[in-house]
């Protein structure tokens, strides 16, 4: 699945002055980020192996989601349309989660 606000960071983070100007053109306001969530980002990635997903409590989970998301989005009909609604998000790639949730 192409994951368009993914792709424009990709792009914005090349650093070229021309690009990003295009960039902005095409798709307004594209946001780098900051060198901390970055390095948080990595973090998580580092520490979300294929192994510890796949055993991971979906349980848990859902009780999360219900506590600290529910408020605003969607899944599977449960929540409030205040944000976005996640269930037809790109769930299943961790980069696009963890850009998503972190920064």
């Amino acid at each position: 699945m192409i994951e368009p606000r993914g792709n424009a960071r990709q792009i914005a983070d090349f650093g070229d002055a021309a690009l990003a100007e295009r960039l902005g053109k095409l798709w307004g306001q594209v946001r780098v980020s900051a060198a901390d969530k970055k390095d948080l980002i990595e973090r998580w990635r580092s520490e979300l192996s294929a192994e510890v997903v796949a055993a991971a409590d979906r349980g848990h989970g859902r009780a999360l989601f219900a506590r600290d998301c529910a408020s605003c989005h969607v899944l599977f009909g449960e929540g409030r349309k205040l944000g976005p609604d996640l269930t037809g998000s790109n769930r299943r790639n961790l980069d696009y989660l963890l850009e998503n949730v972190i920064d």
